[in-house]
């Protein structure tokens, strides 16, 4: 049974206006295939980084969760912070601003577990 797992992506984020719309947009094509929302965690950009998720989160409300760190927190803290917003999925992947998923991850990912017969919320 395809899109039986809820998966939630996390970004972090940084001065990344130039490609964090690539990034969003690469989860979004996917969104069919069990997304259950898109976290990000802005770190205080100065550049228009935040302009461009916001402008995300108002289209697609139901889907991003977007945060802004006030002030900028550095790389680990901002990706603690992220994890700790990470809400409720069966499965969490994290990208950065400038990653990108290739379209099908999510279906494969889907397929991948079911064919596999993966109890993925067994304990290892």
């Amino acid at each position: 049974m395809l899109n039986k797992y809820k998966i939630s992506i996390l970004i972090i984020t940084y001065n990344q206006q130039d490609v964090i719309g690539r990034a969003i947009e690469s989860v979004l094509i996917q969104k069919d295939y069990g997304l259950k929302e898109i976290v990000i965690c802005d770190d205080n950009s100065s550049d228009s980084n935040w302009d461009i998720i916001s402008d995300y989160v108002n289209r697609y409300p139901d889907i991003i969760r977007a945060y802004q760190n006030m002030p900028n927190l550095g790389i680990y803290p901002n990706c603690e912070k992220l994890v700790s917003l990470r809400g409720d999925a069966d499965l969490y992947y994290l990208l950065s601003g400038d990653d990108v998923l290739n379209n099908g991850w999510f279906k494969a990912i889907q397929e991948f577990i079911e064919d596999n017969n993966i109890d993925i919320y067994n304990n290892p």
